[in-house]
């Protein structure tokens, strides 16, 4: 998206963002698809292979009040066995207990966040994540609308952002 104007972003960004599995395409090439590219990962920083690592795509994470996080994957867990009825659902305290203990579809909280914070920190010119916290973003959107099409490097423009 380096270089597009942002009205166009949101119109690339809904094309990318379709699923990437397509009947009779291989799932681990991704050559189909149109650029630019936007995928969606729940995996830790530490579990990204190196083609993205060292690529130079940008990674926006956002991360979440981990009490929230908690509750909504909690939730989320809690319908997936009511739907699936094959699985008894955890109770609040089960699932609390897991958390706490790193328990979780997507690794221990902790080490998920650091790992793309410790990256963040990053002060090259070629910054590899932009880490932005939901609550944040929530209460000042505008600002971080422009903070991540400057990331994505198509900044907006004086007359923009008035």
């Amino acid at each position: 998206m380096k270089g597009a104007p942002p009205q166009e972003m949101s119109k690339k960004c809904v094309t990318a963002s379709r699923r990437v599995e397509q009947p009779g395409k291989n799932p681990s090439s991704f050559a189909h698809l149109s650029t630019p590219r936007i995928f969606a990962t729940h995996d830790q920083y530490s579990s990204l292979t190196n083609s993205i690592v060292n690529s130079n795509c940008g990674i926006v994470y956002m991360c979440r009040n981990p009490m929230d996080q908690f509750i909504t994957y909690w939730h989320f867990l809690f319908m997936t066995a009511h739907e699936d009825m094959k699985m008894e659902p955890l109770s609040l305290e089960e699932a609390f207990e897991m958390a706490c203990h790193g328990i979780q579809e997507f690794g221990p909280v902790w080490e998920h966040v650091l790992g793309y914070w410790k990256a963040s920190l990053d002060d090259s010119d070629q910054k590899k994540v932009l880490f932005l916290k939901y609550e944040d973003v929530k209460e000042d959107s505008a600002f971080y609308v422009m903070k991540l099409a400057d990331f994505l490097g198509c900044p907006f423009a004086n007359v923009e952002e008035n």
